[in-house]
């Protein structure tokens, strides 16, 4: 557990992080856009900024009553770490970087040039396409809700610390596929505690034998996945550490 970690390593060293970003704690963050909102907030709704700090909430979590069900309470933003987290990854930067990924034909050219890495780059885009027709807000409600990696920045300051001369190398899931489940099993979940639809950067909840539309499970009983935004993640390195973070592909060709 990194967290436990508290010798200060002084000596070069590397950290290998192999499948591990994909299972650290997310924080759920939700903006209230207001009713006069202009097309350009609620087109950007996903950028935290001192200026807006006063609509995002963050979502605990308690138990219904005396019941086994759990339900979510909003509460002002004001945890000190979710903060941080919103800071470095809803940015405008990073809100740019994720709507230029490409989701677009080909060239006939580059179709027979490399019909291997074309065809999979076909499949990279279908995955991404549902994915984001399963965040997408639901338009009749002025909340917009969002996970952010606070455990990646805890991470992040464990190797800053206690670390000061590390060069880390993680690879994770930089794309997971959307739910295995229906139109209709997701749009009866979208009023209840916990759903995943219209939520940004939603992981995937899955059991044994099925995917689930909610988060809200006993501990223990479903896996819990994000897809990991590197380049996000390489901006937040960057802001704490001060250093450099290049991608497997951009290293293997120096």
């Amino acid at each position: 557990d990194f967290l436990e970690w508290h010798e200060v390593f002084e000596e070069p060293c590397f950290v290998i992080a192999m499948e591990v970003l994909d299972n650290l704690p997310h924080d759920k963050l939700v903006r209230k856009m207001g009713p006069f909102s202009t097309s350009v907030e609620n087109e950007n709704w996903c950028e935290y900024t001192k200026e807006n700090k006063a609509s995002w909430f963050q979502t605990m979590i308690q138990q219904k009553g005396k019941s086994k069900e759990y339900e979510e309470v909003l509460k002002p933003l004001c945890d000190k770490l979710a903060m941080r987290a919103a800071s470095y990854y809803l940015t405008k930067l990073n809100a740019n970087d994720s709507l230029n990924k490409t989701d677009t034909g080909i060239a006939f050219r580059d179709f027979i040039r490399r019909p291997l890495d074309v065809m999979e780059q076909m499949s990279r885009n279908s995955v991404y396409r549902e994915r984001k027709l399963a965040e997408r807000p639901d338009p009749k409600s002025n909340l917009r809700k969002v996970f952010v990696p606070t455990g990646a920045v805890q991470f992040m300051d464990v190797l800053h610390s206690k670390f000061p001369r590390h060069h880390l190398i993680a690879a994770d899931f930089d794309e997971l596929p959307a739910p295995d489940l229906t139109l209709n099993q997701l749009l009866q979940t979208k009023d209840k505690p916990g759903s995943l639809l219209g939520c940004r950067n939603a992981p995937l909840v899955s059991g044994n034998t099925q995917d689930y539309p909610s988060y809200l499970h006993k501990p223990g009983t479903a896996d819990i996945f994000f897809q990991t935004d590197f380049q996000a993640m390489r901006n937040a390195y960057i802001k704490i550490y001060k250093s450099n973070f290049v991608s497997s592909e951009n290293f293997s060709r120096r």
